[in-house]
C-alpha cells in the first residue's frame, strides 16, 4: 500500500492537495525520505510560480505531517519548503505580490536560508544603478524580509537591515526621486553612519545646485530628515541634517540684498511645517548679519508675510514668525536711527511682552551710555514716546515700563546743560509723576544757585519756570511740588534782576484811555522808565511825559515775577493807582495798563524799550568770551577796590570815588560822582552792587534834586581801575555815556 501511496505521489496528475493526502497515508520514515527526495530533486524543474506556491505549501505541510517522526523527517521537508520559498524570492522577484513574498519570508524556517535569501538581495540592489526601476522592489522585498525575521536568529534580522539600509540608501540618492520618495526610503534607513553618508552626499548635491525649485524640495527633504533622526538617534545625526537645511536656506535666503518678493514666494510654496519652522530659524540668524536700515526693513517684512501666510500652520511654525518680528523689532529699535513711522512700525510688530521689555530696557541702557548726548537722549525719548502709543495691547507691566521710560528721558532731556525754554516746557507738560517733576524743578533750582549766569540761559529759565508754575498748578496732586516751582519762579526772577535786568531803561510808549475824554489826549504820557533803586523802594516803575520830566504815575516796590517779565505794583500816593506791565525780552515791547481811582477806564499802555543798561552786562559778556577766545580770561577783582578815577560824564569832565564800608557782617558800596568843572554840583551813590564774574558796577543815588539816579559801569582790565558804562535816570528819558580810568 506504501508503494502505491509513494507511486500517486511521486505522479504528475494529483493536485497538490492530493499529494498530501497521499504523503500522510505513508507510515514509514524511509518512504517518506524518499518522496521527499523525490520531489525535492524536482525544485529546478518547476518553472510556473503558482506551482511553485502549490509546492512550497506541501513541503511545509509534510513537514508539520511528520511532527511524530524522527526530527530529521520534518526538518527535510521544511528545508525544502525553504529551498522552494528561495526559488520563489529570487527568481520570481517582479513577479510576486506583496501579500505572496510576506508568505514567503513567513514560511522560512531555516536562519541560514533566510539570510542567504537576504544576501543575494542585498548584492543585486548594490549592483544596481539607483534609476533601475527594480531597485525599488528589491528594497520592498527587504523590508517585508525584516518584518517576517521575528522567529530567526538576530544576525538575520541584522543581515536584512543592513542589506535595506543599503537599497534605501541609493533610493534616497537617487536623482529620479521625487520628494516623497526621498523622505520614505530615507525613513527605512536605520544605521546612523548610513543616514550620515546620505545626508552628505545631498548636502554635497545642493550645494553646487542652482535650480530654485529643486532646492524647495531638497528643504523638505532635510527638515524631515531631522525630525526624523530624532532620539533615540545621537544628537549629532539631526544636526548634519540642519545643516543641509542650512545651507539650502542661505542660498535661497540669506546674502540679502534681500530679494524680498522672491523670498516671500519661495516661503509660500513651502509645504512642511517642519521646514517653514527651520527656514524661519535659519532667517533669523540673518538679524545679527544685517547691517541696515533698508535690510532690516525686508527681513521684517519677511517675517510680517511669513507670520500671515502661516495663519492655518501650527502653533509652532507661528512662533518662529513671531520670534523673527520680535528679533527685527530689537535689532532696529535699538541699533538704527528711526524715524517715527519707522519705529511705530517696529514696535507695532513686538509680538512678545518680553521682547516689548528687553526693547524698553535696552534703549534705557543706551541712554545711561550717553546722557550727555543730546542727538542720543531725543531719539530715544522719541522712541519711548512711540512705545507708550502702541504697546497699549500688551500686558500692564510693559505698558509701565514705558511710561516710565518716557518720563526719565524727558527729565533728562529737560536737565540737558544748553537751555531751550519752549522744549522744556513742552517736555515738562508730558510728564505724569509728582516726584519726577520736583527732580527737575529742583534739579534747576541748583543750577539757579551754582550757575547759569548768561542772559540767554537766564532767560529762557524764566520762561521754563513761569510756564511750569502755571502747569503744576493745573496737574499736580501734591502741594509740595507747586511751593517748589514757585520758589524756582522766584529764584530766576531774583537772579534776573541782579545780573541781567533786562526790563530796565527807558521805553517809548503810547497811551490810550478807555473812558476817553479831555486829560489824556495824544502824547499826555509818551514815556515808562523802569529802574531797580537797590533800596527799600526796590524796582521802580514812571510814566511820565518827556516835554515835561514830571511823572504822572510814580510805583515803588514794584513786583517783579514770571522771570522778570511781567511788572505789578500800586501806589497811595495822591490818588490811588495800579499798574500791570508785561515785558516781551525778545522783541523789547511791552503792553499793560494802569487803573487810577480818578479815572473810569483803564490807560492803556504799549511801547518799545529804547536803551537798558543791560547794554553793559551784555558788552562785559562779550569782552570775556573774547578773552577766553584769545587765550587770555579777563579775571576782575573778587571785592570791589577803592577807587578815585576821573574821566567824562558825555562831554563833561568827571571825579569818581568808590569804597566799600562794613558793618554788622553787611558791605554797602557808596560813591560820589563830582563834576569837576561844575561847582557844587555832585550825585552821591548810596547803594551798591558788584559782580566779580562779570565785572559790572552798579550804583544808585539822588541828584541834587532828588531825582533817582543809576550808573551801570563795567570793568575794562583786570584792576578794575578802568570802567564804561551809561547813567539813566527815574524821571528822564536820556542816557549818558560815562568813561572813567586812573
Amino acid at each position: 500500500m506504501a508503494s502505491a501511496n509513494q507511486k500517486l505521489l511521486l505522479s504528475s496528475g494529483p493536485s497538490y492537495n492530493d499529494k498530501k493526502t497521499y504523503f500522510h497515508r505513508l507510515q514509514s520514515s524511509d518512504s517518506r525520505r524518499q518522496a521527499l527526495e523525490a520531489l525535492g530533486k524536482g525544485i529546478a524543474q518547476v518553472s510556473d510560480k503558482n506551482a511553485l506556491i502549490e509546492l512550497r505549501g506541501f513541503f511545509y505541510a509534510a513537514g508539520d505531517d511528520s511532527a511524530k517522526f524522527e526530527q530529521w523527517l520534518p526538518n527535510m521537508a521544511r528545508g525544502y519548503g525553504d529551498s522552494v520559498s528561495q526559488r520563489l524570492l529570487l527568481n520570481y522577484t517582479d513577479q510576486l505580490s506583496d501579500a505572496e513574498a510576506t508568505a514567503a519570508f513567513a514560511a522560512m524556517r531555516s536562519d541560514q536560508t533566510f539570510s542567504d535569501i537576504i544576501v543575494e538581495l542585498g548584492k543585486r540592489a548594490e549592483a544596481l544603478a539607483d534609476s533601475d526601476p527594480r531597485l525599488a522592489r528589491l528594497a520592498q522585498l527587504l523590508e517585508l524580509a525584516i518584518a517576517q525575521t521575528g522567529g530567526h536568529a538576530d544576525w538575520v534580522s541584522g543581515r536584512g537591515k543592513g542589506a535595506l539600509d543599503t537599497a534605501a540608501s541609493k533610493l534616497a540618492l537617487a536623482a529620479s526621486a521625487t520628494a516623497q520618495s526621498r523622505m520614505t526610503y530615507f525613513h527605512k534607513v536605520r544605521a546612523p553612519d548610513q543616514r550620515r553618508v546620505v545626508l552628505e552626499a545631498l548636502i554635497k548635491r545642493v550645494t553646487d545646485l542652482g535650480d530654485r525649485a529643486a532646492l524647495i524640495v531638497y528643504l523638505d527633504f532635510f527638515a524631515f530628515a531631522a525630525a526624523d533622526s530624532a532620539p533615540p538617534y545621537e544628537v549629532w545625526l539631526p544636526q548634519i541634517a540642519y545643516r543641509g537645511v542650512d545651507t539650502i536656506a542661505g542660498k535661497l535666503f540669506s546674502g540679502f540684498d534681500f530679494q524680498l518678493d522672491s523670498a516671500k514666494q519661495v516661503f509660500h510654496g513651502i509645504s512642511g511645517d517642519q521646514t517653514r519652522r527651520d527656514v524661519l530659524n535659519v532667517v533669523r540668524k540673518q538679524v545679527a548679519v544685517v547691517k541696515t536700515k533698508e535690510g532690516m526693513s525686508d527681513l521684517a517684512s519677511f517675517f510680517a508675510f511669513a507670520l500671515s501666510d502661516s495663519a492655518t500652520r501650527p502653533s509652532w511654525v507661528r512662533e518662529g514668525a513671531a520670534g523673527g518680528l520680535d528679533d527685527t523689532a530689537l535689532a532696529a529699535l535699538t541699533q538704527f536711527e528711526l524715524t517715527e513711522d519707522e519705529a511705530s512700525r517696529y514696535f507695532s510688530e513686538v509680538q512678545s511682552d518680553q521682547t516689548a521689555a528687553t526693547v524698553l530696557r535696552t534703549l534705557g541702557r543706551k541712554m545711561e551710555r550717553n546722557r550727555d548726548s543730546y542727538p542720543v537722549l531725543l531719539q530715544t525719548r522719541m522712541l519711548f514716546e512711540i512705545a507708550t502709543r502702541t504697546l497699549g495691547r500688551r500686558s500692564d507691566w510693559v505698558v509701565s515700563s514705558a511710561w516710565g521710560a518716557l518720563e526719565n528721558a524727558s527729565a533728562r532731556l529737560i536737565k540737558k546743560p544748553n537751555v531751550d525754554g519752549d522744549e522744556m516746557i513742552r517736555l515738562f507738560k508730558t510728564l505724569r509723576n509728582d516726584q519726577t517733576r520736583a527732580d527737575v524743578v529742583n534739579y534747576w533750582r541748583g543750577k539757579i544757585t551754582h550757575g547759569y549766569n548768561d542772559k540767554p540761559s537766564l532767560l529762557q529759565l524764566a520762561r521754563f519756570f513761569d510756564a511750569a508754575t502755571q502747569i503744576t498748578k493745573e496737574q499736580v496732586n501734591g502741594d509740595w511740588v507747586v511751593d517748589a516751582t514757585a520758589f524756582g519762579a522766584s529764584e530766576i526772577t531774583a537772579k534776573i534782576l541782579r545780573l541781567f535786568p533786562v526790563f530796565e531803561g527807558s521805553f517809548a510808549i503810547e497811551a490810550t484811555c478807555e473812558e476817553g475824554g479831555t486829560g489824556c489826549g495824544a502824547g499826555f504820557l509818551d514815556t515808562m522808565i523802569v529802574m531797580n533803586s537797590l533800596t527799600n523802594d526796590a524796582l521802580q516803575v514812571s510814566f511820565l511825559h518827556s516835554g515835561t520830566g514830571t511823572a504822572a504815575f510814580a510805583f515803588s516796590s514794584v513786583a517783579a515775577t514770571r522771570g522778570a517779565t511781567s511788572l505789578d505794583a500800586m501806589a497811595d500816593s495822591g490818588t490811588l493807582s495800579k499798574m500791570h506791565v508785561d515785558y516781551d525780552p525778545e522783541t523789547g515791547t511791552v503792553d499793560g495798563w494802569i487803573d487810577n481811582s480818578d479815572r473810569l477806564g483803564k490807560i492803556r499802555i504799549h511801547g518799545a524799550q529804547m536803551r537798558s543798561p543791560v547794554e553793559v552786562y551784555d558788552g562785559q559778556a562779550e569782552r570775556i568770551a573774547f578773552s577766553v577766545e584769545v587765550g587770555d580770561k579777563l579775571v576782575f577783582p573778587k571785592t570791589v577796590p577803592e577807587l578815585d578815577v576821573r574821566g567824562t560824564y558825555d562831554k563833561y569832565p568827571v571825579r569818581l570815588r568808590v569804597r566799600s564800608l562794613s558793618a554788622n557782617g553787611e558791605t554797602v558800596i557808596g560813591a560820589i560822582l563830582t563834576f569837576t568843572t561844575v561847582k557844587n554840583i555832585q550825585i552821591a551813590f548810596q547803594r551798591g552792587t558788584y559782580d566779580p564774574a562779570t565785572g559790572v558796577l552798579v550804583l544808585t543815588g539822588q541828584r541834587p534834586n532828588g531825582a533817582r539816579v543809576k550808573l551801570v559801569l563795567g570793568m575794562r582790565d583786570e584792576t578794575g581801575s578802568t570802567l564804561e558804562g551809561i547813567s539813566f535816570g527815574a524821571q528822564a528819558k536820556e542816557f549818558h555815556e560815562i568813561h572813567v580810568s586812573q
